[in-house]
């Protein structure tokens, strides 16, 4: 029986519509469909409309992108939750246990209901913080004046109820007896009655298994990029091949060549630099803050100037990066916007404003999901913005001033690794901050404690190892993961 339960939930309710494979962090639209993150958010970037909305892949409605971005969408928890009492099952629970948890389960499917049992006609759209309970309007007039009130759309699956082995098994089930339809409108709508005895516990869907870091980072390289006319150094800028890396001296205004190691190789001078990208045809795009000249200027690794892109267009070019497509995008700090610019043609491809950010500096694309990430200097409010390929804000880092944890001072240099994390230079407090690339936090891989000064710079090379940059010229590369 249990054997049966396990094929069918997995064939009719854990199963994605769109991949066809089982859901990897499922999410609800207003419509009560559900789909993977990753799949809904790949279809609604390419298939939006002008008025930012996007058809749901199975009724076709008219969905409007949520105003924090699309990881706004509600989790469905039921599904996740499902997901990993069936895979905990697989691997060898008992079938009394298995029995237990599939009632679990199946219980609470039938206690999720869409309307509200007292005024069968209105929708649950609120949660009432004080009373741990879902509300419909008329609960809300007249139960509920005064409570702490919060949008059903706004509250964390966090504090949502998921199923235990506690609840009583003595719920009979019958492969095919829910019917499709119902099924997708009761796990669809992730509301579950107070009065249900299910534990408020967390759950961590199973997830690919990802590198594990060393307990202790090793100092693998580490070198002075002051070179003997040096009267001053300010390294702002960072890159690094396979066998080399580029410094970018914002006081000298020139681009250093190194080897890995530290031996010096050449210079070249780029009039009033700020960042630098290395692609992988072998061009540096340096960002310039010229009095005349506000663009992005090209050279070869060998120091030979090429061209320039962004000229009368860009105000104040900060941070640059390149893109999963080769194309080269730029932080203005002046227009407070991106610029996307063709890597070889220099022609203005994309601009995506950044109204939430007060002093935009650096800027990433994350290789795994083509996020973007932004580091605002922002000193009362220092953070780093992660936002969708097409600029709608996903999630931020710190928002606060200080040296506690989940707090920054002066964010500057950003940059991410093969596996989708994101690391930060957290200048004033002279660390370098790990997080997933969902914005986690996983730790420090350097601090002040390992002899890290004013980190203003990051890459990741080839080797999988993290470069870094400190203000006054050292360039120290780290081995983070076993």
């Amino acid at each position: 029986m249990a054997e049966a339960l396990a094929a069918d939930i997995k064939e009719n309710i854990l199963t994605c519509s769109i991949c066809l494979g089982e859901y990897e962090d499922p999410r609800v639209l207003p419509c009560y469909h559900t789909f993977c993150y990753g799949c809904i958010s790949d279809h609604a970037t390419h298939s939006q409309n002008p008025n930012r909305t996007f058809l749901c892949p199975s009724c076709r409605e008219e969905i409007s992108f949520p105003a924090g971005g699309l990881n706004q969408l509600k989790k469905n928890f039921v599904l996740s939750k499902t997901k990993d009492i069936i895979t905990k099952q697989q691997v060898g629970q008992t079938l009394e246990e298995e029995q237990t948890k599939v009632a679990a389960v199946t219980q609470a499917i039938e206690q999720m209901t869409i309307c509200c049992k007292k005024h069968p006609k209105n929708e649950f759209k609120y949660c009432c913080e004080d009373d741990n309970t879902v509300i419909c309007e008329k609960c809300l007039a007249k139960e509920h004046g005064g409570h702490r009130i919060s949008s059903v759309k706004q509250v964390t699956m966090e504090k949502t109820p998921v199923p235990t082995p506690d609840t009583p098994a003595k719920i009979s089930y019958s492969p095919g007896k829910i019917p499709a339809a119902g099924r997708e409108a009761m796990l669809g709508q992730v509301t579950v009655q107070s009065q249900s005895p299910l534990a408020g516990q967390g759950t961590n869907p199973t997830s690919a298994p990802h590198p594990v870091f060393l307990e202790k980072v090793k100092c693998v390289y580490s070198f002075s990029s002051k070179l003997k006319d040096d009267t001053r150094i300010i390294i702002m800028g960072l890159a690094a091949d396979g066998t080399h890396v580029f410094a970018l001296d914002f006081s000298s205004g020139r681009t250093k060549k190194f080897t890995n190691a530290g031996d010096f190789m050449h210079v070249f001078a780029v009039y009033k630099p700020y960042d630098l990208a290395l692609s992988q045809t072998g061009r540096l795009y340096i960002s310039s803050h010229g009095s005349v000249d506000k663009c992005v200027q090209v050279y070869s690794t060998a120091g030979e100037y090429l061209t320039s892109m962004g000229c009368g267009v860009l105000q104040k070019p900060w941070g640059v990066t390149l893109n999963r497509q080769g194309h080269v995008m730029v932080c203005d700090g002046g227009k407070k916007s991106i610029f996307t610019f063709h890597a070889d043609s220099g022609e203005l491809l994309n601009t995506i404003p950044l109204s939430m950010c007060k002093i935009p500096a650096y800027i990433t694309v994350n290789s795994v999901n083509d996020n973007i990430v932004i580091s605002d200097m922002d000193w009362d409010k220092p953070c780093v913005h992660v936002l969708s390929p097409t600029g709608d804000q996903l999630y931020q880092y710190g928002g606060t001033q200080g040296s506690g944890d989940g707090q920054l001072k002066i964010p500057q240099g950003v940059c991410t690794d093969s596996y989708g994390h994101i690391f930060i230079a957290d200048t004033a407090n002279h660390r370098i901050v790990a997080l997933s690339s969902q914005g986690q936090f996983i730790r420090y891989i350097a601090t002040k404690d390992d002899g890290l000064k004013l980190p203003v710079a990051l890459a990741i090379n080839p080797a999988g190892q993290l470069v870094v940059a400190e203000q006054w010229g050292t360039v120290k590369t780290f081995q983070y993961l076993q």
